[in-house]
């Protein structure tokens, strides 16, 4: 697998952003969550955003993010892409991609082949 197409997520310090920027990796995950040991703060997620190079696209990671969490950090960190792990149906997610215009990943839990069908 190429670099370029990995995401390493939930980074928490320097050290580790500048790891996942120096390996070349193609996506940086940064968790908007607070209950989520790696949750960062709005301020915190700039200043760890600006430090990617052009090459290395941010991924904010929310969980049921509200409306006014996501017109608070999607201005103030301008990810390259909004992934979302929570109950989000399929027409809310068309819904977010139109209103913040950005790509969106959507995570789903499988616990049974079943599950695969969506």
């Amino acid at each position: 697998m190429q670099p370029d197409h990995i995401k390493i997520c939930g980074l928490t310090t320097h050290e580790a952003v500048s790891t996942c920027a120096n390996a070349g990796c193609g996506f940086a995950g940064f968790i908007a969550y607070p209950p989520s040991p790696r949750h960062l703060s709005l301020a915190r997620m700039a200043e760890f955003i600006a430090l990617l190079p052009a090459t290395t696209r941010s991924v904010l990671v929310t969980v049921n993010a509200t409306e006014e969490m996501l017109e608070s950090y999607i201005p103030a960190v301008t990810p390259s892409i909004l992934q979302l792990h929570g109950d989000e149906s399929p027409e809310h997610c068309l819904a977010l991609k139109a209103r913040f215009r950005l790509p969106i990943i959507k995570a789903f839990g499988i616990a049974a082949q079943e599950d695969l069908h969506l």
